[in-house]
């Protein structure tokens, strides 16, 4: 990958896990794993950030912007959350160079 593939890797990886940092065990008193899998697959390197929080609900007291799915979405060439209230799990896509 060039520079400015590594950056959008590196910056919604950074964003989906901030994200399970941030919210996944948001009414817990434990603390709760955060796993990151990687790997390539045809011409795309996947990455799957999940945790085995709450799941995906409204938060009125959100202390983001609600701009980092958008945000993983448009630097990535799939992009797809899966949360059945026991966890979430956030699947990435980025392609790669025709020559890797």
């Amino acid at each position: 990958m060039d520079e400015d593939g590594i950056g959008s890797v590196r910056l919604a990886v950074s964003e989906a896990a901030t994200n399970g940092v941030v919210h996944a065990y948001r009414n817990s008193h434990d603390a709760g794993e955060l796993k990151v899998r990687a790997f390539v697959d045809a011409r795309e390197l996947v990455v799957i950030v999940c945790d085995a929080g709450e799941g995906l609900a409204p938060r009125a007291d959100s202390p983001g912007l609600g701009l980092g799915m958008p945000l993983m979405a448009s630097v990535t060439t799939r992009f797809q959350v899966v949360s059945d209230g026991e966890g979430t799990e956030i699947h990435m896509a980025f392609a790669l160079p025709s020559d890797a």
